[in-house]
């Protein structure tokens, strides 16, 4: 039986019309008819022209070319809308062609001779599917309607893989066979997974996604870990079947190597040793490639092999320190690590331990792992330390806490003491209340880099501020006629409360007059967030210079260019400068123009003679031609004294290149207030007020 017509044409998108079988004898009788019509019609036609009468034309399903109608195949058109007859259907049609004889009438005959023509395919159902002959089917050919059918169809819901044959027939009778088969499946015979992944879904053995089914293998208790194959019963539509679950171990094992690995001399580690974790389904094996020699000191890269069961296999390079010093932990400090300490925790760990230890300068101030070199009875060998923080900082506040009223400060500006090993973050827990006089709670917490944490409870007392800023860098001083003042060059102002950034700074210099010689009175104002108001006065000289600008700096070129080079750092040719003046000037006391530095620079460069004042002024436009901040520093006291305070980029220190008097004793290149003070407290005695403060670290040479 027929289960369905197809139209196999590949042009045409719609079916117009069917033909039974049972109408075909009305066809013959029409054929009759015509052909009597077309008898005095070909008669004609073989008369009068070109045209064939009669023209058989195998169906095609589109319009023949007119040509096909003549005698000799010559070149002819349709005199009609040929669009008017239906070209997918056998039949006799009446045509009017034209040739080179002009038009004539004939019959066209199209029949149909050819069988449908189809590829088979052999799909895979499951046991749930019958569908139609159709689906065995694929690229039908044919110019009518084609009627589809089973002429052998599968055994339909049951499982293996069976012949089919399907019929195809068209409407002009002709009949072909496609011979083709079709897998019927109650499970898929075959499902992969990586071993040790989870169980694959019940979708996974099943044909398709409407089969009705359930394991009957327990899946929980099966070992999917180990590579191999494990047979899965599987029941689908009421029936049982296996399937063949493949376990593949194809993925290398996941492995994280030590970073830090360490071997006494002489004692062999194991390969996983080396290893900080390893993860994979399977067993695993551990090989060094190649042997390490764990005979010789100093560090080794050492190559470590993981293999699984499947073969797959990870490998890591581990850097392993072999030494006769065993790894120490390290509480944090600011200390150096003493040889004497190392000893005696080496014989803490090993009794056995004999040997005399010296270690390299090294702070542990920072936890981490730190390798630093060492001797053990002169051989050399490398400590290695881990450094651990586990001390919690050190926190306390003054005996008298007070802080001013609208002036919010950091937690460090509250603490007399915060110390830790390691650096120190400070925040508050209970913030003062700023806007409000008296006393208010305050909790400050420290948390060092370990997270090691400490708070400290107190009450601070909050008060108006009414002291007055204190101003620095107003001194009295000598300038040239005509040129501008720089007034607030190197002056600036510290408060008890406020910020230097906060404290607003004005000059008061009005009556002065650039352009003629005389004293001027100028006067320096500075005023803090809170109104108070400090004043200075000082005066400033105008004198007539003895030495242009053009000369000096001439001389001045030509004395830096022996003495400095491209490649040399800032802080190089600074020293450059020092030991130039310190080693090549003549020291002649009380020489010098203290109103004309200019004059007395050029001076010194010139002649490498003079007092304090000539080596300083030398000195200073020197070091302002390498990029330099310079002062003058004046001694207070009746005998004066003059020296430099200079600014690299790391703070103000006292420069003083003289080589006379203590001087020639305790050189002062860079040093620090405390380091002058120190060393001769008479020669460097000056008002700290007036002058910017030095760091309280030395100065850090950076050659």
């Amino acid at each position: 039986m027929i289960s369905e017509y197809i139209y196999g044409g590949a042009a045409v998108e719609e079916i117009r019309e069917r033909q039974p079988h049972r109408t075909r004898w009305l066809w013959l009788l029409l054929e009759g008819l015509l052909l009597l019509v077309a008898l005095p019609i070909g008669a004609y036609c073989l008369l009068y022209g070109e045209v064939r009468p009669v023209t058989v034309w195998e169906l095609t399903g589109s319009c023949p070319p007119a040509s096909a109608l003549l005698r000799d195949g010559s070149e002819g058109h349709w005199c009609f809308d040929t669009g008017k007859i239906d070209w997918r259907k056998t039949g006799d049609a009446l045509v009017l062609v034209a040739g080179s004889a002009g038009p004539r009438i004939a019959l066209l005959r199209q029949v149909d001779t050819t069988a449908p023509e189809a590829r088979g395919l052999s799909p895979v159902l499951g046991v749930d599917e019958e569908p139609g002959p159709e689906t065995f089917i694929a690229d039908l050919r044919d110019a009518q309607l084609v009627g589809v059918s089973f002429e052998e169809p599968p055994r339909f819901h049951e499982a293996g893989t069976w012949p089919v044959v399907v019929r195809l027939e068209d409407l002009s009778g002709n009949v072909s066979f496609v011979e083709t088969s079709c897998t019927i499946l109650g499970a898929v015979p075959r499902v992969d997974m990586e071993a040790g992944e989870a169980v694959p879904p019940l979708s996974a053995f099943l044909p398709n996604d409407t089969v009705d089914g359930r394991f009957v293998t327990d899946m929980a208790a099966l070992d999917t870990r180990t590579p191999g194959v494990r047979t899965v019963e599987v029941e689908a539509e009421g029936q049982v079947y296996e399937t063949a679950l493949v376990i593949a171990d194809t993925s290398a094992p996941r492995c994280a190597f030590e970073t830090a690995a360490y071997a006494r001399t002489g004692q062999a580690l194991a390969p996983e040793d080396l290893v900080a974790s390893a993860q994979d389904a399977s067993a695993l094996t551990y090989a060094f490639d190649p042997q390490p020699d764990w005979t010789r000191q100093g560090y080794q890269n050492v190559q470590v092999a993981v293999t699984d069961a499947g073969g797959n296999r990870t490998t890591g390079t581990v850097t392993v320190l072999i030494s006769d010093l065993q790894p120490l932990v390290w509480e944090a400090s600011r200390r150096w690590v003493a040889g004497a300490t190392v000893r005696d925790r080496q014989r803490e760990l090993d009794p056995a331990f004999s040997g005399e230890v010296k270690v390299a300068r090294f702070v542990p101030k920072a936890p981490g792992c730190y390798d630093i070199n060492a001797t053990v009875d002169e051989v050399p060998c490398i400590q290695r330390l881990y450094v651990v923080d586990t001390t919690a900082p050190r926190l306390s506040f003054p005996r008298k806490l007070q802080a001013y009223l609208d002036h919010p400060r950091p937690p460090a500006a509250l603490l007399e003491t915060a110390e830790d090993a390691t650096a120190l973050t400070l925040s508050y827990v209970t913030e003062p209340d700023w806007s409000k006089e008296g006393p208010q709670p305050v909790i400050i917490a420290g948390v060092d880099i370990a997270g090691n944490r400490t708070e400290i409870e107190g009450t601070v007392k909050i008060v108006r501020d009414t002291e007055k800023p204190t101003i620095l860098g107003v001194v009295n001083q000598y300038s040239y006629i005509g040129e501008p003042v720089a007034y607030f060059a190197h002056v600036s102002a510290t408060d008890n409360a406020d910020d230097p950034e906060d404290i607003v700074i004005t000059v008061d210099n009005s009556a002065v007059d650039i352009y003629t010689q005389g004293t001027y009175l100028v006067t320096y104002r500075a005023t803090d967030r809170a109104g108070n108001t400090a004043e200075k006065q000082v005066y400033l000289y105008f004198v007539r210079p003895s030495v242009s600008d053009e000369k000096l700096n001439q001389k001045a070129d030509e004395v830096l260019a022996t003495l400095v080079t491209d490649d040399m750092t800032k802080g190089q040719k600074a020293y450059a400068i020092y030991r130039y003046v310190y080693d090549t000037y003549t020291f002649k006391d009380n020489s010098s123009n203290k109103r004309d530095w200019k004059y007395e620079a050029w001076r010194g460069l010139a002649y490498r003679r003079g007092d304090c004042f000539t080596y300083c002024a030398a000195a200073k436009v020197l070091l302002e031609k390498i990029g330099a901040k310079v002062m003058f520093v004046t001694r207070n006291h009746a005998f004066r004294h003059y020296w430099l305070m200079v600014d690299l980029g790391s703070g103000w220190y006292h420069f003083d290149p003289l080589n006379s008097g203590p001087s020639r004793k305790f050189q002062c290149f860079m040093l620090t207030t405390g380091q002058v003070l120190d060393l001769y407290p008479f020669f460097w005695k000056y008002d700290q007020r007036i002058y910017p403060a030095t760091p309280e670290t030395p100065f850090v040479k950076d050659w």
